[in-house]
């Protein structure tokens, strides 16, 4: 299904890709709130109005309101609005 090789790529070469994701309606990353992070353990998400923490296996999901949004935002990413 997929094919690997190595070897190295020029950037301008995901430029198209990169366009689509950054801009398109289509895209996933343009219709809702996204940020995550990889951490040592996993990976901290925040989608829409859910917080999402994976890791050794486990996987959690919690709905929140915007409130904490921009709480969690601190507190696992550093960002303040």
């Amino acid at each position: 299904m997929y094919r690997f090789l190595d070897m190295p790529v020029n950037m301008p070469h995901f430029q198209t890709m990169c366009r689509f994701h950054q801009t398109s309606a289509s895209s996933p990353f343009t219709q809702r709130r996204l940020c995550t992070k990889l951490t040592k353990e996993g990976r901290i998400t925040l989608a829409g109005d859910r917080l999402i923490i994976t890791g050794a296996d486990q996987r959690s999901e919690v709905v929140i309101t915007n409130a904490q949004y921009d709480e969690y935002l601190q507190q696992y990413f550093g960002i303040v609005l």
